[in-house]
């Protein structure tokens, strides 16, 4: 075979396999991890690449994860050896924290038609939420929530301004002894009905532009509970009846356990309810202080006189003064004096005994009141070595 044959002969095999080494876009970086400094808006990066292929290439299409973050190319077709960039730009708005934004790059090569790259950005905090919705439902009335907002104390930030419908929602600000912490006690107005609303808290940073966040308030009724002419756990009963077991077991959970009956002798329907009827005093469970939410049940007017914890535990309670209509709230925090019991141990006959569980009840003292001489409503636990004190 002659030098021409086997020249037309190779051509032909090269261009049979254009997957080998026809094409080719190789990037010189395609991750990013950039910190952005307070004030900041945004963040630009350039990625890099170069035609190694034998072949041009060409940019289809670049897409991004999200609408904040857009990438731009002078020219779509690159010929072998020519070098490009990907400009990208992260615009932050209103987020926060850790930051992810990925940006698919579409090409025309058979080998590997889509390349991801990847922009990681740190953006400094400012104003950090417990939770950026609060939910009730018409079901169960339930009590109070916790709106716990944290400032920046670094960067020195403060909370200027808040804002809510009054005719939808009570609100209400709650002792704090934390520089950078504020606490709200919220609640809405109607539990029978769904309602969307929102509470705005404003930052004082930057300070051109202060920054607004939003909470979600949201009261939901769901779809099976939609009878006309009831509103809430009658509707609910109602729209069960035809279902066996679910109204029993409502009941139960409207009962919640036996030993609760010997608050209201010969009742069912209890005067109050707490959301939690134990509540966990570990360190690193939640604050120094808890709180615990509650509602009134009964038809009849009721007056919480006072609030107690009885038992072995190193905790009191202390009614927070709300004065929303069917609404109240209880805070647990550490007693002031001493307890003699330590939860670090005690020595007894040159023997060093184990650290022991305290245990405690929630009393709730009402006018009319209890014919029960210790009207429990809940417990508190405080496991070995979760001494309130040690927080």
């Amino acid at each position: 075979m002659d030098n021409k044959r086997l020249l037309i002969l190779w051509l032909f095999l090269l261009a049979s396999m254009p997957s080998i080494t026809l094409a080719g876009i190789t990037f010189e970086k395609s991750e990013y991890q950039l910190q952005a400094k307070p004030g900041d808006t945004m963040v630009e990066a350039s990625y890099g690449f170069v035609n190694t292929g034998m072949r041009a290439v060409k940019i289809m299409s670049m897409n991004s994860s999200c609408g904040c973050t857009t990438a731009k190319l002078p020219q779509k077709v690159y010929e072998p050896g020519d070098k490009g960039e990907i400009q990208v730009k992260f615009e932050f708005g209103n987020r926060e924290g850790w930051q992810q934004k990925l940006i698919t790059v579409k090409t025309d090569d058979p080998d590997e038609s889509n390349v991801v790259l990847k922009l990681i950005v740190k953006i400094p905090w400012l104003v950090t939420f417990n939770s950026r919705l609060l939910s009730w439902s018409t079901i169960k009335k339930t009590g109070p929530q916790i709106l716990r907002c944290f400032a920046n104390r670094d960067l020195k930030v403060n909370i200027t301004e808040l804002d809510y419908d009054e005719a939808a929602l009570w609100v209400k600000e709650l002792p704090c002894e934390k520089e950078n912490e504020r606490r709200w006690a919220v609640a809405p107005k109607d539990i029978n009905r769904a309602i969307e609303s929102a509470i705005r808290i404003k930052a004082d940073y930057p300070g051109s532009t202060p920054r607004e966040y939003t909470v979600q308030v949201r009261v939901e009724m769901p779809a099976s509970v939609k009878v006309e002419g009831q509103k809430g756990e009658d509707a609910f009963k109602a729209s069960n009846q035809s279902k066996p077991g679910t109204q029993r077991h409502h009941e139960m959970t409207f009962t919640m356990s036996n030993w609760l009956k010997m608050v209201f002798h010969d009742s069912d329907a209890l005067p109050l309810r707490l959301d939690k009827h134990m509540i966990l005093l570990s360190p690193g469970y939640g604050d120094y202080e808890r709180y615990v939410s509650g509602v009134v049940l009964a038809d009849i007017p009721i007056e919480i006189e006072k609030v107690e914890v009885k038992g072995r535990v190193n905790c009191q309670a202390e009614l927070v003064s709300l004065d929303w209509d069917g609404y109240f709230m209880i805070k647990l925090m550490p007693k002031k004096e001493a307890q003699t019991l330590e939860t670090t141990g005690t020595t007894v006959s040159g023997a060093t005994t184990k650290p022991q569980s305290k245990h405690g009840e929630i009393l709730i003292h009402t006018n009319p009141p209890s014919p029960a001489s210790r009207p429990i409503y809940g417990f508190v636990h405080q496991p070995a070595g979760g001494d309130m004190s040690s927080e």
